[in-house]
């Protein structure tokens, strides 16, 4: 089921980014959130496995509940997606996590007038 999967790969990305703030290791976790991550992403429908669909172009991007049930709903999406965006971001960034600010994107500055 995607959902549990999900929120399990949203709690890996969260432990590995307060580890790294706390100077901790966090490879150990790398390879179980990547096969979490893997394993979601096989339930999103694309336009491989979406053809018998009654509207595959609809449902294409979406997540569905599992491989036994096709049903696609928003939390299931939500929950995906924010956990493939969170673990994309702490594999592309090892600095990601250190700073313990939520949000390190830099901060806008408005230009001089």
């Amino acid at each position: 089921m995607t959902t549990p999967a999900s929120t399990r790969l949203e709690a890996y990305d969260a432990h590995m980014a307060l580890a790294r703030f706390a100077g901790e290791p966090v490879d150990w976790l790398m390879g179980p959130a990547r096969e979490v991550a893997r394993s979601t992403l096989g339930q999103q429908f694309d336009p491989d496995n979406a053809y018998w669909l009654k509207n595959p172009a609809k449902a294409e991007g979406g997540v569905r509940e599992s491989l036994l049930i096709s049903n696609v709903e928003i939390d299931y999406v939500q929950h995906a997606m924010s956990a493939w965006l969170h673990l994309a971001r702490l594999l592309r960034d090892p600095s990601y996590g250190k700073t313990g600010v939520p949000s390190e994107d830099p901060a806008r500055v408005s230009p001089a007038p």
